[in-house]
């Protein structure tokens, strides 16, 4: 599994990690840094085939074209998802989401939903599913790009 961060969110990578930690019942650990993203791998590498992106529509959808993409599956949580249906990623599963009806993805307050940071509603279903299959959850969670 691959994490990765928005760094203009540094300030939630803790409360973050807690919660990929908790969710997907992994380790991570900081594997690298660019100018826009912090990356973290799942310990033992490859134990979950899913990409999990955290960041603003511009700053997800250049990592995604500029990057290779390991994971089968993609978790993308930004703000203007409309954006980012223009990027195609062939033979990959892309969840966006959810967003209200101006095309936007809000955030919840966190301490309303017993977290550190600020999630929005898909992040909030997914940790509260109570499906056993990390890949059903997520599809029940988020809206797939097709």
């Amino acid at each position: 599994m691959t994490f990765c961060l928005d760094k203009r969110l540094s300030a939630e990578a803790d409360a973050r990690q807690e919660y990929i930690t908790s969710v997907f019942k992994v380790n991570l650990i900081k594997w690298s840094e660019n100018e826009n993203f912090i990356v973290y791998k799942s310990f033992p590498l490859g134990t979950v085939d899913i990409l999990y992106i955290v960041g603003h529509n511009k700053s997800v959808g250049s990592f995604l074209q500029n990057n290779l993409i390991e994971e089968n599956t993609i978790v993308v949580v930004a703000c203007d998802l409309g954006y980012l249906k223009q990027y195609k990623i062939p033979n990959r599963k892309v969840y966006l989401s959810y967003r209200d009806a101006c095309g936007f993805t809000r955030c919840r307050y966190g301490e309303n939903y017993g977290f550190s940071f600020d999630p929005v509603d898909s992040e909030i279903d997914l940790y509260n599913c109570n499906n056993k299959d990390i890949y059903e959850r997520i599809s029940s969670s988020f809206e797939r790009l097709v």
